[in-house]
């Protein structure tokens, strides 16, 4: 059952009430409100509905804004919810999944909980899954000009997203990113801190504070900033 609600001056649309909480939700914007400057572009890879980049968005003003959702029972939501709130503002929404390759996936659909779809999270792979369009960032991202900042949040494919933006990672500034052990399938957990380190970027938590590869690799869960040197 689709809701209205309003949350802190800003009105969202959603299924029950999904997505409209997020424990850490008031950290990460506050990160992404100090890194995003006038002339930056925003890209939000696992937008939702809408309620972690809206209000970010609305502060900060970025020159354009990109906000990408694979679940294709949502991506009707996160455009209301942006048309509701951001009338003024040049915001892209894109129905694919940020991946390693431009063509369709597997991508499999938690609907009590569709913030948690993902591409490889283990432990929903047990549903049977649809197919929607994946695209690299080496692709989405070609054309763009100026430096990017990004909110990474994609249930565990991080991995794939990493290996399909060699082309464009120059442009892309800081990066707050989900890091989630817990759900990401063996060994890539590993091979996705060899990348990070490979593409020059300093791991740090969202409050600035950092991190030894041993803290990265106990946590959980914990959301990163990576900033590029």
């Amino acid at each position: 059952m689709i809701q209205l609600d309003y949350k802190e001056g800003f009105n969202y649309k959603s299924f029950d009430g999904n997505g409209l909480s997020n424990g850490n939700m008031p950290e990460i914007q506050d990160r992404l409100k100090k890194l995003i400057m006038h002339d930056t572009v925003y890209v939000d890879c696992g937008a939702h509905i809408g309620t972690m980049s809206i209000p970010v968005i609305a502060a900060t003003r970025p020159q354009r804004s990109i906000l990408v959702e694979a679940n294709p029972e949502v991506i009707g939501l996160l455009k209301e919810n942006c048309e509701l709130n951001l009338l003024e503002q040049d915001v892209l929404i894109v129905n694919k999944a940020v991946c390693d390759r431009d063509e369709e996936i597997d991508f499999y659909v938690l609907h009590e909980k569709s913030d948690s779809s993902s591409m490889v999270r283990e432990n929903i792979m047990k549903v049977p899954s649809i197919r929607v369009p994946g695209v690299t960032l080496d692709t989405l991202l070609k054309d763009v000009e100026g430096e990017i900042v990004m909110k990474v949040d994609i249930e565990a494919a991080e991995l794939l997203m990493w290996k399909g933006m060699s082309k464009v990672r120059p442009k892309i500034r800081h990066i707050v990113m989900e890091w989630f052990p817990n759900g990401t399938p063996a060994g890539w957990c590993e091979e996705l801190l060899k990348l990070i380190h490979q593409s020059n970027y300093e791991i740090l938590l969202r409050s600035g504070e950092a991190l030894k590869d041993s803290e990265i690799m106990a946590f959980g869960k914990e959301d990163l900033w990576l900033r590029s040197l």
